[in-house]
């Protein structure tokens, strides 16, 4: 997977910048919304009381007012800095020049496309992990009415989060190619749609584990995250990897997708 190694080196060869504009929405998702707290629901599965669905959701998906404004904010958040971090990449494509400097026309020329696809990953989260809480939640009760071992239990739980994860890493490709293309391109949503799901059929299992890879990062780190007591951190320290990988394995695919010759790949002295 060649993409795959491309995605890889471009995000070590540019660590420092990377780390620095992603930063910010990594500190703010990993702390105040815990992306992997159905991790630790499942490694606290045995010792946790669950009388009812709103025992076991909150402690799968833990939401209420505060936590939904955070949810609101943080669209506005990650969609801030991705813009910043595509329109870096994007520039450095093209010129195989990278700048350290903050020019206002990169996040204006990407903010109204990425708070559109950042509201729409945010919502299909949600939406996949309330799907995700439903089977497990009615596989918790089997169990439980049926007083089988928590074993079970614990297994089909993990199986049913393992697929909201797949699900999730899908869409995940699919909206973060959209994105792209809609902010590099000018094209409209529909089109930009169609054109990411061209561009990803093309060695479609390829695609899926590329972009499955910074997703199963996030959950080994939720795993350490949890046996060290440092969940937070942990989080934070995988979502400093997943947000910049995604936004190269995206830019990679749209400049794929339309042959677009890069310049960061060549040496310098046939930049000029």
């Amino acid at each position: 997977m060649e993409f795959v190694k491309s995605t890889f080196l471009y995000y070590f060869k540019n660590i420092i910048p990377m780390l620095i504009f992603a930063l910010i929405p990594a500190i703010y998702i990993g702390v105040l919304l815990n992306p992997f707290q159905s991790i630790n629901f499942l490694w606290n599965y045995n010792t946790l009381e669950i009388n009812g669905f709103a025992d076991f959701f909150n402690a799968v998906f833990a939401i209420d007012w505060l936590t939904l404004l955070f949810f609101i904010v943080g669209i506005f958040v990650c969609t801030a800095f991705v813009s910043l971090i595509l329109g870096k990449i994007e520039s450095h494509f093209r010129t195989g020049k990278f700048s350290y400097s903050l020019k206002t026309t990169e996040l204006n020329n990407n903010f109204l496309s990425v708070l559109l696809i950042s509201a729409l990953i945010f919502i299909s989260y949600f939406l996949l992990m309330l799907v995700g809480v439903l089977l497990m939640l009615l596989a918790h009760f089997i169990v439980v009415i049926n007083e089988i071992s928590w074993v079970v239990g614990l297994v089909a739980c993990a199986i049913i989060t393992l697929l909201v994860y797949l699900a999730f890493a899908w869409v995940l490709a699919i909206l973060s190619v959209t994105c792209v293309d809609m902010a590099i391109m000018g094209s409209p949503f529909s089109v930009a749609l169609s054109n990411a799901s061209t561009a990803l059929h093309k060695k479609s299992f390829k695609n899926f584990l590329g972009i499955l890879i910074p997703i199963l990062v996030g959950v080994v780190f939720a795993i350490l995250g949890c046996l060290l007591k440092l969940e937070f951190l942990f989080n934070t320290i995988s979502l400093l990897f997943i947000i910049p990988y995604v936004c190269i394995f995206a830019v990679t695919k749209i400049f794929e997708h339309y042959d677009i010759t890069r310049y960061d790949t060549r040496p310098y002295y046939n930049l000029r």
